[in-house]
């Protein structure tokens, strides 16, 4: 899968003091991405899975998750909307908000904020 041993990935643990050392490899297949993992966790154990989908942010938010679950299996993983307002209808306008000013520029933005 990659250039990094597993004895390396453990010896990362080890070095930085991790719980778990994520490798994560992003390859394009067509029209979609598969995003291949290894999770080698402070006890040595190691894991590998896949995910595919056509955005790699959302393969990265889905690691993301997946990430949190492993580390804290009773946390709630929250998504993308309901990180700002439990209301849906609050969100959806901020993250527009959000999208303009990244693309257009603050004029553009400011109707979404005021």
């Amino acid at each position: 899968m990659s250039s990094l041993s597993l004895e390396r990935l453990r010896g990362l643990n080890g070095a930085v003091g991790a719980e778990l050392t994520i490798h994560p490899v992003l390859e394009a297949r067509g029209d979609k991405f598969l995003l291949r993992v290894r999770a080698v966790n402070v006890n040595g154990s190691n894991s590998r899975w896949q995910m595919s989908g056509m955005e790699p942010t959302a393969l990265a938010h889905d690691l993301g998750a997946s990430v949190i679950l492993r580390l804290r299996p009773e946390a709630e993983f929250r998504d993308l909307f309901d990180r700002f307002s439990p209301d849906p209808v609050v969100n959806r306008p901020y993250a527009n908000g959000i999208d303009q000013l990244r693309t257009d520029g603050v004029e553009d933005a400011k109707p979404y904020f005021l």
